[in-house]
């Protein structure tokens, strides 16, 4: 005898219930193969949970989504929401679920009305209930395992997140309260929709170090809204290293406009003095020098000369070692 349980996305009758996934396509089809007497099978959802949005293929509520060919029974692909969480009742039948026996008289055929549960469930592992759902779910307990699995849930903490409320600041970034897991504090630090990250004033943005052991000071603004490196009066035990690319260069600006430039072979302070390039010897006549010694070079010959630019005239003075 035919009968109207059906698979989803070939996940058998048996199973009752059915989890999907969001925006997935998946067919829905007969188990077993319709016998001669079989004119049409029809999908439709009987009830849905509150604020759940039709499922285009099979229309409104009872509305019905026949086969694509009804004289042929082939499959018949849904597509569940994109996004929410939601339950559908689910109800094939076959023949209008009903047929006229020897005597010509109609009769209900139970075997030709079939239902399933489909929920989408929440990121926490919940699902919603449907009006009259009874045991398309859960073969075993119906709707009440839903909601034994909520209280389960919840007593787990998974739903149990408890916040600061009434009132926080807008954009404020969530902190763990404690170590239990289940409780959440505000904090001073910001985070708005365009993705600017606010702290207050005189803090610090601290790394942890390799080891695990301390914090490091990064960076940090003081009450005269200065910006500091390496913290508020926090001295490094490590170096300040600033690494830049072959052929990059570092630059300091007020305003915009550059007051510090480093190169790899250059140092330019306000754009107007340059030091740092070094220019042999010409050949030309000696100059008259004063004496070494002390606290200056101890070698008589020069080895170099040192370029100082000044307003862009180059000037230079010559260097020992």
């Amino acid at each position: 005898m035919s009968s109207a349980e059906f698979s989803i996305d070939a996940d058998p009758f048996s199973n009752a219930g059915y989890d999907a996934t969001l925006a997935a396509t998946v067919p829905l089809a007969l188990e077993a193969a319709p016998g001669l007497d079989i004119r049409q099978v029809v999908f439709e959802v009987i009830t849905k949970s509150s604020g759940s949005p039709d499922i285009v293929e099979l229309g409104a509520i009872g509305g019905g989504g026949a086969s694509p060919a009804p004289t042929v029974l082939d499959d018949l692909d849904v597509t569940w929401p994109a996004a929410g969480i939601h339950a559908y009742l689910i109800r094939a039948t076959i023949n209008d679920g009903q047929r006229v026996n020897a005597q010509g008289v109609v009769e209900i055929v139970p075997e030709w009305t079939k239902e399933r549960l489909v929920a989408i469930r929440s990121p926490a592992g919940m699902r919603k209930i449907a009006p009259a759902e009874s045991t398309q779910y859960s073969g075993s307990g119906g709707w009440t395992d839903s909601f034994n699995e909520m209280v389960e849930l919840a007593a787990a903490g998974v739903a149990g997140v408890a916040g600061p409320g009434p009132a926080v600041v807008d954009n404020a970034v969530v902190r763990m309260d404690g170590v239990g897991g289940y409780t959440i504090q505000s904090s001073l630090v910001t985070l708005n929709n365009n993705g600017t990250l606010s702290m207050p004033n005189a803090q610090s943005l601290l790394g942890r170090n390799v080891g695990g052991l301390s914090d490091i000071p990064m960076i940090a603004t003081d009450a005269g809204d200065n910006l500091n490196i390496g913290g508020n009066n926090a001295a490094l035990a490590g170096n300040l290293n600033l690494d830049v690319p072959a052929g990059g260069t570092i630059v300091s600006k007020i305003n915009g406009n550059p007051i510090l430039t480093v190169a790899a072979t250059k140092l330019t302070i306000a754009q107007i003095v340059d030091y740092g390039r070094f220019a042999a010897l010409g050949g030309g006549a000696a100059p008259t020098l004063g004496t070494i010694g002390g606290t200056g070079p101890t070698a008589p010959g020069q080895s170099k000369w040192l370029s100082i630019e000044i307003g862009g005239v180059a000037h230079w003075v010559p260097a020992w070692v």
